[in-house]
Parts: structure tokens; C-alpha cells; sequence
């Protein structure tokens, strides 16, 4: 038996359509910059593309296992956080994936013994016990916190007893807060995935998620027009260099929103940061005059943007 007969490549031709969208959203985040762009000798072919993710998530316990901190590893978690997948998910389609390719490798029966499906399922399996059992770790670990939070509070246990409580649990928790720190989502990457993601943004399932952006994407549209000579833009989304000119706008937008804040004295530059903060600044009336401008360019046909027309005019002047 040769090397090409005893490989078999991972395929998403097993889900569903659905899940299968699921998937695409979380690998066009992955290999954004080899995909949809003008200069067609730099994108990979969709094929390609489904190939190496359908790799990354069934080998994604092992990953995880060998180097949790890598920084693929957070690229991987960041994408998927963003996309709205949670890790139940993705270990799911991981078991899947490693229990289709076993099947589809009878003849390495010859060369592995009869038991080399079930090796292999064992094998990929006992990663995915492994990852959960550190998951409900860390679960234990923030468990143990708040009880000897309110302990603390209720004065059930003594001063000595409680900070040696606190030191454990903070060495416990530090993966949590590793973790955590990863889900920072960038400006751009928000912006991008509203107007790129398949389906749009505005077409997303997650409703939470959906609010979010929307109204992240509409306080990105009032920072823009300082930025162009022309006092509006226009996205045709089906332009050949309709990526590039996404991301060309959303990191204009994000670099002004950036300096802005920095004005204030305030350093947010995550998305959900950034977006409490342009929340707060809202109702307190700070951004009318931007708000105020928008609207009037988008009022005599400035702006031209591909989500519908709820979608563009979210904010409100504040009296």
C-alpha cells in the first residue's frame, strides 16, 4: 500500500449545512489574509481552506495539549470566541472529525493491526477527557474562590485561613486569566467580520452578538468621516476589492477611535471596552456632533454601505 492510498484528509463534507457555516465563519477568520483579496495568486482556494481547518479543529485537543500558550493557539480561540463558538462545540467536531477519518482508514488495518480504528478513537478521545477534565479544573478553582469569598464575608473562617485560601486559588487561576486576556477582539476584526462574514453580520443567529456589533460598527462610521477627503465612502460588495477596502476602512476607523480615547486619558482598545465606553460617551451627549454629521451625509447620498438601511442609521442625537 502506498503513503497516498494510507492518507485520508479530514473533510467537512460530514456536517450538516449548518454546522458546516459554523465552521467557515471560524476559518475565514483564520486565513482572512489568504482569501477574497484582489491580487488572486495570494488566496487559497475554498477546498484548500476547508481541508487545513478541518486538520486544525481534529487535532485541536492534542494542540492544546502541547503547547496551551502558543500563539496559533490563541489566534485559533480568538477566531472562534468571535465567530460565537463556544469550546463544547469545537471539541465536538473534533471527536467527529477523528471518528470519520478513523473509519475511512480500514485498509491501514493492514499495516496497524484490526485494531487500528479503535486505537486511533481511543487515542483522540482520551485528549478530549484530558481537556475536559482541566476545563472543570479551572471551573473547581473559580468555585473555591467565591466560597471563600463569602466565607470571608460572613466571618465563618479566620484572616490566616483566607489568605492562604486567596494565594492557592490565584496560582489556580492563573490559565483562567491567561485565557481571559485572549478574548480581546480588535476593532477591525469586528468591523471585518460585520461586513464579511458568511452570512453578514446583520444575518447573524446570535442576537447578543449581533446588537454588539451593530451598534460597535455604527459608532466605527462616525470616527471615518474625519478621516476621508470625500467626507463619506462607499463599500460595493461586489467589487473585486471589496475585503481590502473593508479592512482598509474599519482600520482608518479604528486608529481615529484609538486616538480619540487616548485624548481622554483612556486606554480601551478591545471591542467590548471600546464599546462600553462609546456607550457611556453617547448618552452623555459627547458625540452628537459626529452623530449629527453622519446623518447628513448619509441623508443626501455620501455613504453608500451594503447592510440595510436599519443597520445605518442606529444612533440617536442625545438631548
Amino acid at each position: 500500500m502506498s503513503p497516498q492510498q494510507a492518507s485520508v484528509l479530514p473533510s467537512l463534507g460530514i456536517f450538516d449545512s449548518v454546522t458546516q457555516e459554523e465552521i467557515r465563519a471560524v476559518s475565514y477568520k483564520l486565513f482572512n489574509a489568504s482569501h477574497g483579496l484582489a491580487n488572486k495568486s495570494f488566496n487559497l482556494s475554498s477546498g484548500v481552506i476547508d481541508v487545513l481547518t478541518a486538520t486544525l479543529i481534529q487535532h485541536y485537543p492534542a494542540l492544546i495539549e502541547f503547547n496551551e500558550d502558543a500563539p496559533a493557539m490563541k489566534t485559533i480561540q480568538r477566531c472562534t470566541e468571535a465567530s460565537g463558538v463556544t469550546m463544547t462545540s469545537l471539541l465536538a467536531w473534533s471527536q467527529q472529525l477523528a471518528r470519520s477519518t478513523a473509519h475511512s482508514k480500514a485498509a491501514a488495518d493492514d499495516l496497524m493491526g484490526g485494531n487500528a480504528k479503535a486505537k486511533v478513537v481511543f487515542d483522540h478521545q482520551s485528549a478530549l477527557i484530558e481537556r475536559l477534565i482541566e476545563v472543570n479544573r479551572n471551573l473547581e478553582a473559580r468555585v473555591n474562590l467565591l466560597e471563600s469569598t463569602n466565607t470571608y464575608a460572613a466571618g465563618k473562617t479566620s484572616a490566616c485561613e483566607i489568605q492562604k485560601k486567596r494565594s492557592r486559588d490565584k496560582d489556580e487561576n492563573v490559565p483562567v486569566k491567561r485565557r481571559r486576556r485572549s478574548k480581546t477582539t480588535p476593532l477591525v476584526d469586528t468591523w471585518f467580520a460585520w461586513y464579511t462574514a458568511v452570512p453578514r453580520g446583520w444575518l447573524s443567529t446570535n442576537k447578543h452578538k449581533k446588537s454588539d456589533s451593530k451598534q460597535l460598527v455604527a459608532f466605527m462610521r462616525l470616527f471615518m468621516l474625519k478621516v476621508l477627503r470625500h467626507d463619506g465612502y462607499a463599500l460595493d460588495d461586489s467589487s473585486p476589492t471589496y475585503k481590502d477596502n473593508v479592512r482598509q476602512l474599519g482600520e482608518r476607523a479604528s486608529q481615529e477611535i484609538t486616538a480619540f480615547l487616548s485624548a481622554q486619558g483612556i486606554p480601551s482598545k478591545g471591542s467590548n471596552a471600546v464599546l462600553k465606553v462609546l456607550r457611556q460617551l453617547h448618552r452623555e451627549g459627547i458625540l452628537n456632533d459626529r452623530i449629527s454629521a453622519y446623518q447628513q451625509r448619509l441623508a443626501v447620498g455620501r455613504i453608500a454601505d451594503p447592510a440595510p438601511s436599519h443597520c445605518q442609521s442606529v444612533l440617536k442625537v442625545r438631548l
